[in-house]
């Protein structure tokens, strides 16, 4: 359904996740937990072990949801608004988001744009993000970190 894009509470609301986002960023040497702390303001739902790289950004948030053990890359974006295409309604402020689900155990590339569910298990990169493959056991690399 269509929303008036250009309405004072949203225009807000959009602020408010811009601020907070650029919080994210900026405050990259804070403990994992304030930042875990500031992306539960962003997104409607943030599953445990999740981690953006900076920068990240979305219009809204509360419609974006998130599993366990997800890693974005740099520069990733989220957007679920779809403009109208129509031109009057376009500049009448018509727009529409829709929820975005992005699943447990999953790799978002850098530089991606997140425009729609991306499942879990898998490397997912690119503008249009795309699923690219699924995460196998061929990925465990055998890394342990008290051999080094």
């Amino acid at each position: 359904m269509m929303y008036n894009d250009l309405d004072p509470e949203l225009m807000r609301a959009r602020q408010k996740t811009m601020a907070l986002t650029t919080a994210y960023a900026q405050g990259y040497s804070q403990s994992p937990a304030k930042r875990e702390a500031l992306l539960a303001k962003i997104l409607g739902k943030i599953g445990k072990n999740v981690h953006f790289e900076p920068t990240f950004r979305c219009e809204f948030g509360k419609n974006i949801s998130i599993g366990n053990n997800v890693l974005f890359g740099p520069r990733v974006g989220i957007y679920t608004a779809d403009h109208a295409i129509d031109k009057t309604e376009r500049h009448l402020g018509g727009c529409q988001a829709k929820p975005v689900t992005i699943g447990d155990n999953t790799v978002i590339g850098s530089g991606s744009v997140v425009t729609h569910d991306i499942s879990s298990n898998v490397v997912a990169y690119g503008d249009p993000c795309r699923v690219a493959r699924k995460i196998t056991a061929a990925d465990k690399t055998g890394y342990d970190p008290t051999k080094i």
